[in-house]
């Protein structure tokens, strides 16, 4: 393999790894936003946000040891998966 193409698997896999990580990013943040409103116990929301912000950190910093085009076609795919689950708010009357 050449390496364009190896280059090219690198950014289709980090793609992928940030489509997924968005993925679970923002449904995670539906979780926390309906325990936030719903007041059960503040703890577990806590938890799952700091649990949150940590594995998207760690996700971004693998992504950026293996160079820019890996961390920015992670990002992409970030963003891909914030359009994707992001849903706009109702308008109100």
């Amino acid at each position: 393999m050449t390496a364009a193409g190896i280059e090219i698997v690198t950014v289709a896999t980090f793609l992928l790894f940030g489509a997924i990580a968005g993925m679970a990013f923002f449904l995670s943040l539906r979780r926390v936003v309906a325990g936030y409103l719903q007041g059960g116990r503040p703890w577990r929301t806590v938890v799952l946000q700091v649990f949150r912000l940590l594995m998207l950190g760690g996700l971004f910093w693998f992504a950026a040891r293996y160079g820019a085009a890996a961390l920015l076609s992670m990002l992409g795919g970030f963003l891909l998966a914030r359009f994707a689950v992001a849903r706009p708010a109702p308008s109100s009357p």
